[in-house]
Parts: structure tokens; C-alpha cells; sequence
């Protein structure tokens, strides 16, 4: 599954480095609704320094995919998802915002036939 999430970059993890394999975490802040939340997105392998050119507190877009796979060994059956990120861009700021969504109309139920002879009526 696809995830695009723009928010402000709260935290960037220094490359770990394990035999041949490196990753690196960021995090950002994004406002949902009402609602702030956070979303930690792992960058793996060459995608590593793709976070190199982003301050603390700058607003970014990630574009990235969630991952899912089963544990082994002693983790055998259980599951872990991860968000991995595939790039990082500055966000860009909306030139024309978009209007406010308007409230759908509200249904109105037809007003009842006038003068409905009993043999029109429909028994149930």
C-alpha cells in the first residue's frame, strides 16, 4: 500500500550500519484534523541519505509504502509493519488553497401522494 504524508520533520536517526545492510528513521509530525500524529518512516539501503538535506522542523512530503512481514525465530508469528520511505521532498506550499468543503445537501424524503385510493395501496 502507497502512503504520501507531509509534515514537519521532528526527528532524523543517524545510520545504523549492520554488516551490508544500513538504516536510518525519521519522523514526522503531520496534523490530521483535529488531531497531531506522529509517523515514524524507515529509509533503508541507498535511500539512507535521501533524508541528508532536511532540517529539524521543515516541512517535508514522504512518499514510501507500507511494509508487513513475519517475525523469525524466537518472533515466529508475530507480525511487524513498518512505513518505508522511497523519497523525501521539501513540501510544497499550496499556491491556491483549496476551498473549505461544503456541506453535502441534506436529503428531503417526496411528500406522500395526495388523494391515494385503497386500491393503489401495495399490501404488506
Amino acid at each position: 500500500m502507497k502512503v504520501n504524508a507531509t509534515g514537519r520533520l521532528i526527528s532524523r536517526s543517524a545510520v545504523e550500519q549492520h554488516g551490508e545492510f544500513r538504516k536510518r528513521t525519521i519522523v514526522i509530525e503531520c496534523q490530521d484534523g483535529q488531531y497531531t500524529n506522529q509517523y515514524a518512516f524507515e529509509l533503508v539501503q541507498d535511500n539512507t541519505d535521501i533524508a541528508n538535506g532536511f532540517a529539524k522542523d521543515q516541512m517535508v512530503t514522504v512518499m514510501g509504502f507500507v511494509n508487513c512481514r513475519e517475525g523469525t525465530g524466537n518472533y515466529a508469528g508475530k507480525w511487524f509493519t513498518n512505513l518505508r520511505a522511497t523519497s523525501v521532498h521539501p513540501a510544497q506550499a499550496a499556491a491556491n488553497p483549496a476551498p473549505a468543503p461544503q456541506p453535502a445537501a441534506s436529503y428531503q424524503a417526496p411528500a406522500p401522494a395526495q388523494n391515494v385510493s385503497e386500491q393503489d395501496e401495495i399490501p404488506f
